[in-house]
């Protein structure tokens, strides 16, 4: 998967990812580890700079040590929530046009 342009949902999923490494007390080296991913693959998508697959996401889920992917939500900040919930809106309003 080639890189992609910034764009607010994935940067909102990067914020999601930096945050639960954080609080997991995990470096960007044990998590690429844990995920089969490389530093720099992690570094892009908590910088906002990857859209990424459900493959990814799935692989991500495992490393925290979630069963499955909507499972990287549950324990998120609320101003996570918030910082999706605004360009979440924006994609469905944009497909209504």
């Amino acid at each position: 998967m080639g890189k992609q342009g910034k764009d607010p949902l994935s940067e909102s999923f990067g914020v999601i990812i930096r945050t639960k490494r954080n609080r997991a007390g995990l470096t960007i080296a044990e998590l690429a580890w844990r995920s089969d991913l490389t530093e720099t693959y992690i570094s892009e998508i908590e910088n906002g700079k990857r859209n990424i697959s459900l493959d990814i996401i799935m692989k991500l889920a495992a490393s925290f040590e979630h069963d499955e992917p909507g499972n990287l939500l549950n324990e998120t900040p609320n101003e996570v929530y918030e910082a999706l919930r605004a360009p979440i809106q924006q994609r469905i309003d944009e497909s209504k046009k």
